[in-house]
C-alpha cells in the first residue's frame, strides 16, 4: 500500500452496489452496513478483511448486519438509527 490510503467511506462505495444488488438492501440498512464496515476496519487488518466479515455476516442473517463474535446491529427503521445485542434475537 502506498502512501494515499483510501478512507472507510470511500472503500465502501466499492463494494456497496454488490450488497444492493444481492441483498436488496433499504437505505437504512446500507446506512447500517457502512457503519459496521467503519468499525470493522479499527479491528480488521485490512479494509478487504472487514469487508469479508461484513459479508460473512450478511450471509448468516440477512435481516440484521452481524460478525463473528456474535454481535448483531439491528436497524430500527422508525429511528433510522443502531443498536447491538450480545447475541441474535429470537426470530419467533
Amino acid at each position: 500500500m502506498g502512501e494515499f490510503k483510501t478512507s472507510p467511506e470511500e472503500y465502501f462505495e466499492s463494494f456497496k452496489q454488490i450488497l444492493l444488488d444481492k441483498y436488496q438492501l433499504k437505505d437504512v440498512d446500507v446506512k447500517a452496513a457502512e457503519k459496521r464496515f467503519i468499525e470493522l476496519t479499527k479491528i480488521e487488518q485490512s479494509y478487504e478483511d472487514a469487508e469479508q466479515k461484513l459479508l460473512e455476516g450478511m450471509e448468516e442473517n440477512i435481516s440484521s448486519i452481524t460478525d463473528k463474535e456474535g454481535w448483531v446491529q439491528k436497524v430500527n427503521p422508525d429511528a433510522g438509527d443502531i443498536y447491538k445485542t450480545p447475541e441474535k434475537p429470537d426470530t419467533e
